[in-house]
């Protein structure tokens, strides 16, 4: 069977919302259950969304009016200036079945930061990463299971 890992509360350093959410429009991409969603509230966040596949996850959200069902090539991303995507929550589907590509292409055009929350270390982690750094981003911070990226030529 397939096992999920999720994120959680305890795993956030306090200071990665504060420092990147607060007053901005953010939106988690596969954002199962929502729980990112209220953190983002939270942390004062000036917008927040989730895009989500699997219903059941939606239906059982206390989130699920800031939460739309579909897919996120479906999403503008310029409607927001964070994106929150969890790498490894299916940890035994392999790299080019989750999505990751494609999120890849869809992140082309996107000019704000990208928050990437992971659990272990691993090829998937570093090819995800090598592939932003193609696509002209650039890692800005490291926190405790948080990657932080940003368009280089965003740079003051």
């Amino acid at each position: 069977g397939i096992f999920y890992w999720f994120t959680t509360l305890k795993d956030i350093p306090k200071e990665l919302f504060g420092k990147y959410v607060k007053g901005k429009r953010f939106l988690d991409i596969g954002c199962g259950d929502g729980r990112m969603i209220t953190m983002a509230m939270m942390y004062g966040a000036k917008k927040y969304a989730g895009v989500e596949l699997d219903e059941k996850f939606i239906k059982s959200s206390p989130m699920r009016r800031y939460i739309k069902k579909g897919d996120f090539r479906d999403i503008d991303f310029s409607n927001y200036d964070v994106l929150y995507y969890f790498l490894g929550g299916v940890e035994n589907i392999p790299l080019d079945h989750k999505g990751e590509p494609e999120l890849i292409e869809c992140l082309k055009k996107f000019e704000g930061t990208l928050i990437v929350y992971y659990r272990k270390v691993s090829h998937r982690l570093q090819k995800f990463h090598d592939n932003l750094i193609k696509e002209g981003f650039k890692e800005i911070d490291n926190l405790r299971y948080f990657r932080i990226y940003r368009r280089s030529t965003n740079e003051k």
